[in-house]
């Protein structure tokens, strides 16, 4: 096995999303490699056997690094949280260190989950605690279900953007909302200029009742109105995912 294939298995073996419990104030990882990984339908039960069998090796042989797991049909997001991007490289060779010290059980295990899959894609992302917006009490360990707004703008406008997050955060509290949310710059591996925002439910019907709580205030707000309109001069596109966390497959050391 080639160190280039093994680093092929380092991204693969990572991703993350926010952790529930540390959104309300900075986590000492704010930054995280996320691997979205399309799962073959028909195998979506041996993806879940493999990803089970590669996490308990690696408990075994010592692996320190925690790895979210969420979940949209056959969607999964691996989340590996990191202090800063120079922590990928003992991030990497500890996942070196599993794939030797495993052996032929962690690597049979790691073989049977990538036949499950149908693509994959890993990047890099970066938590901004700045431009999110948590009002105290707005966040409950049972929030288990995200909504996952990906916007992307045109190149040169990331300060505008920043500049557009901050009032939105800031009429977010004027307003007394209480749905919060956490805002993400993508960066390496990103597809474009993207920013990602997530905000948390219980389940998909609160979710909804959220949404239209929020738009109903935000519908005849002149800051509102204004933010928005200068936003759509620098949008290139928008995509709305869902997503459930998956604390069951969750790896923790």
């Amino acid at each position: 096995m080639t160190r280039t294939v093994i680093r092929a298995l380092c991204v693969l073996f990572v991703m993350t999303l926010p952790t529930l419990t540390s959104a309300q104030e900075e986590p000492a990882a704010s930054r995280q490699m996320v691997s979205e990984l399309q799962v073959d339908p028909a195998m979506q039960s041996d993806f879940e056997k493999h990803l089970k069998g590669m996490f308990t090796v690696a408990k075994e042989v010592g692996y320190s690094h925690p790895i979210h797991v969420a979940q949209w049909n056959t969607t999964y997001w691996l989340v590996a949280p990191m202090k800063n991007y120079a922590s990928l490289d003992k991030i990497f060779a500890d996942r070196e260190m599993v794939w030797e010290k495993g052996g032929e059980k962690f690597q049979s295990h790691y073989m049977g989950m990538v036949k499950t899959l149908m693509n994959e894609h890993s990047w890099l992302s970066e938590h901004k605690p700045e431009l999110s917006y948590h009002p105290e009490g707005s966040m409950s360990e049972d929030m288990m279900f995200m909504n996952i707004d990906s916007l992307k703008i045109k190149p040169g406008h990331w300060d505008e953007m920043t500049e557009l997050l901050k009032e939105a955060k800031n009429i977010h509290g004027e307003l007394g909302l209480m749905s919060g949310y956490d805002v993400y710059f993508e960066g390496l591996g990103a597809v474009g200029n993207q920013v990602t925002i997530i905000s948390y439910a219980k389940d998909p019907l609160e979710m909804a009742k959220m949404k239209a709580a929020t738009n109903e205030k935000m519908k005849n707000h002149a800051g509102w109105n204004d933010l928005m309109g200068r936003y759509m001069k620098i949008s290139q596109s928008e995509n709305e995912m869902r997503a459930w966390v998956r604390s069951d497959l969750a790896y923790m050391p």
